[in-house]
């Protein structure tokens, strides 16, 4: 098994730059990634063009080099995904050989609970011993990610 390569690279206090990318990257925007100038890829696959299985496996082929994050936002959560939760778990479970890290939105509470736990993954060791993360973001209105009731620096700093 592959150690996480997100996990490593996070580890230490020098920011990260990470990139959204959706299946029209072209072969210059990999080179750039494997060039050394992208920290992480997300893969936003709710913008991808087909949400075919074996589509979707392959894009996170293309990016093995790179700690990756697998990310499906609804359109309630500022996404494009317009499939069933069902499916879009079946997505996030075919993705665990394939990416460092699963994102899901706090609100989405059809999908959290079952991606987190594991009940339906085809290899949920991988989960227990640590091989996939599970990033669990709460999208504000202005478009600032963090967990609920997390009191922003600059809130706590001007009082």
């Amino acid at each position: 098994m592959a150690p996480n390569k997100l996990k490593a690279l996070l580890a230490g206090d020098i920011p990260r730059l990470v990139v959204s990318f959706s299946d029209d990257a072209s072969d210059d925007d990999l080179a750039v990634v494997r060039n050394g100038g992208v920290d992480v890829a997300e893969l936003r696959i709710d913008r991808y063009s087909s949400y075919q299985m074996e589509h979707v496996v392959s894009q996170a082929r293309r990016f093995t080099a790179t700690p990756t994050i697998a990310t499906i936002r609804t359109q309630e959560e500022g996404g494009s995904w317009h499939g069933s939760d069902s499916y879009r778990i079946d997505l996030f479970e075919a993705l665990l050989d394939h990416v460092d890290a699963v994102d899901v939105e706090l609100s989405s509470i059809a999908v959290l609970p079952e991606v987190a736990a594991g009940k339906r993954c085809r290899r949920p060791e991988m989960l227990v011993a640590g091989r996939i993360s599970i990033l669990v973001m709460h999208a504000e209105q202005e478009g600032i990610r963090g967990f609920p009731g997390e009191t922003q620096r600059g809130d706590a700093e001007n009082g």
